[in-house]
């Protein structure tokens, strides 16, 4: 259960890196 929650965790961190990452740079619709 612990590293079902520690992956939940990782990748919610992940997540909102990502999400950071693309709000500081300028968005370009694809």
């Amino acid at each position: 259960m612990i590293a079902g929650l520690r992956t939940a965790l990782a990748l919610m961190t992940r997540t909102q890196a990502l999400l950071a990452g693309r709000r500081s740079e300028p968005y370009n619709g694809s």
